[in-house]
């Protein structure tokens, strides 16, 4: 007989054999790596079923690098952004929480421990927003707050906590009082656009281009100083400095471009846009529009072109309505067609969905089924375009020649080139003009309200500034309210900050 204890020992042991030894001693860390650089890579040229097979090996060969995980996720977040298909977005949603879940193993000593979590939780933040899940999104980012500051006191020298933390305070620091309460209830949001632009811009300091994530610091950094700081020269030469000659990939030509039309380089915009290739596995027909927008702001004969591949192959939602208009008015403006003029203007109704201010402006103009003035409308176009000498010469044209009812639109499109020439005192006079007449077109007095205080807060009258982005506020309708609240809201936090 043998004794009990022996028996139980060798039991044991034979057990022992067939448990695998990974399970015991798995140690999960957190690694920025050749093969994670090559994984971010893969997913930011949306080579996405490269990505996600190259990362199941990967997988296999590094099984405690949980950094892995971080990066899948950026391979869900394009496909869901850029598709905007509801069943892509169910499909990958069901990983969300298995990343979560898989990045929590980790040492909660590594910087990394709580950032990737956060990082996670911010990506899907987005993509719910996009798809109108608010609650869902705002907890994320309540819950991504509050891990990136814990993880800023905990890890002082670990900058990366501030590249998402930055956008988060610029942000905040926009909200509308009326929306501040309610947010109250969820979370204790705070920031500045102070705050928030110079966390980012701390970063550009030290952050080393070696790094995964240094051109995510530049794009943030670009798109507070164009969207919130208001200073377009500054956007310009963050991405021009430090990302044009980077490797030219589709998300980084949507970046670049967006950047160079809206700080007034639509040339090189379309130079960036003509050069993809248009390999992209999941399209990025966002790129069409784009292209066909920027191209009809230069009164471009095939703008037309990108704009019908955009609205015939994209399944998604947004910008559909505006891409009709656009239609409509490169079939006017440039084709001196007014049957498809109305033709375009016909399918606004009945494609795409009012979300955006855009499509929301575009279904007004068709619901209205005015035909515009040809003048302002190409001189409009030039101008979206920062072609403002071709612009101002299409209204000088005809400016002894204006009815009295186009009088207010004339003296609007004619007062924004003043504006962006650096004319203050005489844009403010056009302006105010606007502003007497609110009963003729109450789109134009809202904007020009904005307008007023910008030109003043660029002469350096901050009191006068103030006075009229408040009024904006107080502005409940309009085309482009939402817009014009937010970029007021970011005014009156600039002057008081």
């Amino acid at each position: 007989m043998y004794p009990a204890r022996l028996i139980s020992v060798r039991v044991f042991f034979l057990l022992s054999l067939f448990i695998p030894l990974t399970a015991q001693t798995q140690v999960y860390y957190y690694e920025i790596n050749e093969a994670v650089e090559k994984l971010y890579g893969l997913s930011e040229e949306l080579k996405l079923k490269e990505a996600r097979a190259f990362s199941a090996k990967v997988k296999k060969e590094q099984p405690g690098n949980l950094l892995l995980y971080h990066i899948d996720n950026y391979a869900d977040f394009y496909e869901i952004f850029i598709s905007e298909e509801e069943h892509i977005y169910e499909k990958y949603s069901a990983f969300k929480e298995e990343r979560l879940k898989q990045l929590k193993k980790g040492d909660a000593s590594s910087p990394y421990y709580l950032f990737s979590q956060a990082e996670v939780l911010l990506q899907w933040a987005l993509v719910d927003l996009k798809f109108k899940n608010y609650v869902s999104a705002l907890y994320a980012i309540h819950k991504a707050t509050t891990l990136l500051e814990e993880n800023k006191r905990k890890f002082p020298e670990f900058i990366w906590s501030d590249k998402s933390l930055s956008v988060i305070h610029a942000i905040v620091g926009t909200i509308p009082d009326l929306y501040k309460k309610p947010l109250s209830w969820i979370s204790s949001f705070e920031g500045t656009i102070e705050q928030g632009y110079r966390e980012i811009c701390d970063m550009t300091c030290s952050v080393e281009t070696s790094n995964v994530f240094y051109k995510e610091v530049y794009v943030i950094k670009a798109l507070i100083e164009l969207h919130l700081v208001d200073d377009k020269m500054a956007a310009w030469s963050t991405v021009s400095q430090t990302l044009l000659d980077e490797k030219s990939t589709p998300l980084l030509q949507f970046i670049l471009a967006n950047v160079a039309h809206r700080t007034y380089h639509n040339d090189i915009a379309l130079s960036i846009l003509r050069k993809r290739k248009k390999e992209e596995e999941i399209p990025f027909f966002y790129l069409d529009y784009l292209q066909g927008a920027y191209a009809l702001n230069n009164l471009e004969d095939d703008a037309d072109i990108h704009l019908l591949s955009y609205v015939h192959h994209f399944k998604g939602k947004n910008y559909i309505k505006d891409a009709y208009l656009k239609l409509a008015w490169h079939a006017y403006a440039v084709k001196h067609d007014e049957a498809l003029f109305y033709s375009y203007l016909n399918q606004i109704k009945v494609n795409g969905e009012s979300i955006t201010d855009e499509d929301k402006y575009a279904l007004e103009i068709a619901e209205k089924g005015a035909l515009p003035n040809r003048t302002f409308l190409r001189s409009r176009l030039l101008f979206d375009g920062g072609y403002f000498e071709r612009s101002y010469r299409e209204l000088m044209d005809i400016e002894k020649h204006v009815k009295v009812e186009d009088q207010n639109e004339f003296m609007y499109r004619k007062s924004r080139i003043l504006f962006e020439k650096k004319q203050y005192v005489e844009s403010i006079t056009g302006f105010r003009t606007i502003i007497n007449q609110a009963e003729r077109s109450y789109d134009f007095y809202v904007t020009a309200l904005f307008y007023t205080g910008l030109s003043y807060e660029r002469m350096g009258e901050i009191d006068k500034a103030i006075s009229f982005y408040e009024l904006v506020l107080k502005q409940d309708s309009g085309a482009y309210k939402t817009s014009l609240h937010q970029k007021a809201k970011a005014g009156l936090m600039r002057l008081r900050s």
